[in-house]
């Protein structure tokens, strides 16, 4: 069991002038959803931060991760310095809490998330045939963690031109076991993926449509607007978070760059693993 979690906003919302506390927002909607995660593994913990495609700062994803409890993690200076470079041009931050299960948390390229060329990812579940995939597809594994064998698949389904659902959709059809993931595409415009089989991943979204949250437990997503306090200066409806039910053996690509404002989700690619 691990736990994975998260932030995203659109990327033409949260510019607008009422918006000048929604990076403090952001940071503490991420906060409090990294310490409610912990429950569900504290060997290790990780997040990436996101800038928007469109960025005119450095495009680079910040990843951080190490072997120590998430609710740890955000009371280190490197984690400080990680979340001082969000501003307006940051779309998500995506976290993850480890309970070790293939391999050592003490390596952290065990630890997650994991980097594979185009792909970022992050996963909760056990993959039983990780090591038969590896060898059989000649992965060039960073590490010995069952969970690296999802994203590098998809990655080498990416290469040879699949789109970002044909990949996932390839991979999930070789993977036994059970998995919740998020998979990042930096291979041209910026998608975010959510994919589930066996595993849990709840997904809630404001009224407007401009920000996501995502966690293993729809608790930590209450808890974490509650701690925010959210949009408290506006009316019930416009704050009010709405639940997304990903069904199993199903996933989502969500684009922050959307250009509709009110009711993203409605506008996603959904599509089925297999």
């Amino acid at each position: 069991m691990c736990g994975i979690f998260g932030v995203i906003r659109k990327y033409s919302t949260y510019v607008s002038p009422n918006a000048n506390n929604s990076n403090e927002k952001m940071i503490s909607l991420f906060t409090s959803l990294a310490i409610s995660s912990t429950e569900r593994g504290k060997d290790s913990s990780g997040l990436a931060i996101f800038p928007n495609q469109l960025s005119d700062n450095n495009d680079k994803v910040i990843v951080l991760k190490d072997s120590v409890p998430a609710d740890i993690l955000i009371t280190t200076d490197k984690f400080k310095k990680a979340i001082n470079t969000i501003n307006n041009c940051t779309c998500a931050i995506i976290g993850h809490a480890r309970n070790a299960s293939s391999s050592s948390p003490r390596d952290n390229k065990n630890n997650h998330p994991h980097i594979c060329e185009n792909i970022i990812g992050i996963h909760n579940g056990t993959i039983s045939n990780w090591k038969e995939l590896s060898k059989k597809h000649n992965l060039k594994m960073k590490s010995i963690c069952d969970s690296e064998v999802i994203f590098l698949l998809i990655n080498e389904f990416l290469n040879l031109q699949c789109t970002f659902i044909e990949a996932i959709q390839e991979t999930s059809k070789l993977l036994e076991g059970s998995f919740a993931c998020v998979a990042v595409n930096l291979k041209g415009k910026r998608e975010f993926a959510f994919f589930r089989r066996s595993a849990p991943l709840f997904i809630k979204h404001r009224a407007f449509g401009n920000i996501i949250l995502l966690a293993s437990n729809i608790e930590y997503i209450n808890k974490a607007y509650r701690d925010a306090q959210y949009e408290t200066t506006h009316s019930k409806n416009y704050y009010e978070m709405n639940e997304y039910i990903l069904p199993d053996n199903n996933g989502i690509i969500l684009n922050p760059k959307d250009e509709n404002f009110t009711n993203w989700l409605q506008y996603i690619d959904s599509f089925t693993l297999s």
